[in-house]
């Protein structure tokens, strides 16, 4: 696995783009990915104004998502250092640090909020790609590698890892860490770096589902989620009752 880590860790690269926007009346406004606002001057002023606030909190939000791209990338290869000198010094207490994998999953989080969606293509840029694909390969080694060493493995061990490993970063850690599973093993089948890891992840999956605490926590969850979603409707539903139409 160690071999896997180190062909994913040369990803970081950085990149600049360009967002060109004209100000005369009638022109096309270029933010880039096919992504234009246009003003036509036949608009009346009212129309011009909302078209200029569109286009300028578009260009807001692309230029602030760009800002952050070296950001993470810098990130996540300095975690990604930390971890290989952490494997070659056999330092196996530093990849269960609680701060260490709060990063490492936090990173993954955003990266993938940022890289992989659809509603954000400005973000398709290759130092996001470099960057998700490099904290996806920090995750597999944080997260599972201690399960992997464990010749045995039992459901028991998997539920304390996975509290341990994912209650910093949520309220259900057991939920959390399956999500993660599946999207790692998914991440593994494309991955050839990490072949090796795909049968122990499928043990790991397959160990979890039969756990009557990972089955309690996801009917849990469920339950608040469907609370909530009926307190939010009985609160609007309130307030249509008490306008003057």
């Amino acid at each position: 696995m160690k071999k896997g880590l180190f062909l994913i860790i040369s990803f970081c690269i950085s990149s600049q783009m360009v967002f060109p926007i004209e100000t005369h009346a009638g022109a096309i406004y270029h933010l880039g990915h096919g992504i234009n606002v246009g003003v036509s001057t036949q608009q009346d002023i009212s129309g011009k104004i909302a078209c200029s606030l569109v286009a300028a909190a578009l260009f807001s939000k692309i230029a602030y998502d760009m800002s952050w791209h070296n950001s993470y990338a810098c990130r996540v290869c300095v975690l990604s250092k930390m971890v290989q000198v952490a494997l070659e010094e056999k330092a196996e207490g530093f990849l269960r640090e609680p701060e260490i994998l709060e990063q490492i999953l936090t990173l993954e989080l955003w990266l993938r909020n940022s890289y992989a969606s659809w509603l954000t293509p400005w973000n398709w840029v290759a130092s996001q790609k470099d960057a998700y694909h490099l904290v996806q390969g920090l995750a597999l080694v944080v997260l599972y590698r201690p399960l992997l060493d464990s010749e045995n493995v039992t459901g028991q061990e998997i539920l304390r890892h996975a509290r341990s490993a994912c209650s910093t970063v949520s309220l259900y850690p057991l939920m959390y860490f399956g999500q993660e599973l599946d999207r790692h093993i998914e991440f593994v089948k494309t991955e050839k770096a990490f072949a090796d890891m795909l049968s122990g992840l499928s043990n790991i999956k397959y160990l979890l589902r039969q756990e009557k605490e990972y089955i309690d926590e996801l009917q849990t969850y469920e339950t608040h989620r469907l609370a909530k979603q009926l307190n939010t409707a009985v609160t609007i539903a309130g307030q249509n009752s008490g306008r003057r139409y």
